[in-house]
């Protein structure tokens, strides 16, 4: 990749990783009570809504990351936003692409992967709806506490994470930073080193 590609792709990588930042931040003060709000079926709405806007970012930025091939193969990516079909397309070109906590600083708990994401994406579209009055009303003390796990899981992806990219006929690593406890900007290096097949293994896990 040339120089200048490589400086685009970082900060546009980087853009939709501070706004991920942005939404956990909110998202913590909601569920902290720093920011009232007056029911807490609209709190839990409101959550519910960033969470699936940064689940469609994880996704749009895998986009961005394996852009090279899908462009080969589709002509319209950029009118791309559903995230579970981005998701199924990307898998087909790169299998390998879901990020993954880099192993060595990795947070104990739950953390969003390849396996759960759908899960997670459909139960978030659960509350962008209005309630049906003649089917079952919505728990919302649980999925109150759900928020809390699935902050906590995308967390733990994120905050040091590592995503393999496909780039023409190679593969490249990236690796970022974003320091969610901190007011730093995240740190996104590129990477293009030799990726071995152990390490292409455990990423399909």
């Amino acid at each position: 990749m040339k120089t200048t590609q490589n400086n685009v792709l970082l900060d546009k990588y980087r853009e939709i990783m501070i706004d991920i930042k942005s939404r956990i931040a909110f998202i913590s003060a909601v569920l902290l009570h720093e920011v009232e709000i007056a029911c807490t079926n609209i709190e839990v709405e409101t959550c519910g809504l960033q969470i699936r806007k940064i689940i469609e970012s994880i996704m749009l930025s895998s986009l961005l990351l394996n852009e090279n091939e899908l462009i080969q193969q589709y002509s319209n990516i950029n009118n791309w936003w559903n995230a579970k079909r981005i998701f199924n397309d990307i898998k087909k070109i790169n299998p390998y692409f879901f990020p993954k906590a880099n192993i060595v600083t990795a947070r104990p708990g739950l953390h969003l992967t390849h396996q759960n994401f759908e899960q997670l994406y459909d139960e978030c579209c659960n509350l962008l709806h209005a309630n049906n009055p003649l089917a079952s009303s919505m728990d919302y003390t649980e999925y109150r506490e759900k928020l809390h796990l699935w902050t906590h899981g995308i967390i733990n992806l994120l905050n040091d994470h590592i995503a393999i990219l496909s780039n023409d006929k190679y593969l490249v690593g990236l690796s970022a930073k974003l320091y969610f406890n901190e007011n730093k900007t995240p740190e996104i290096v590129l990477y293009e080193s030799e990726i071995s097949k152990s390490e292409l293994r455990r990423w399909s896990n």
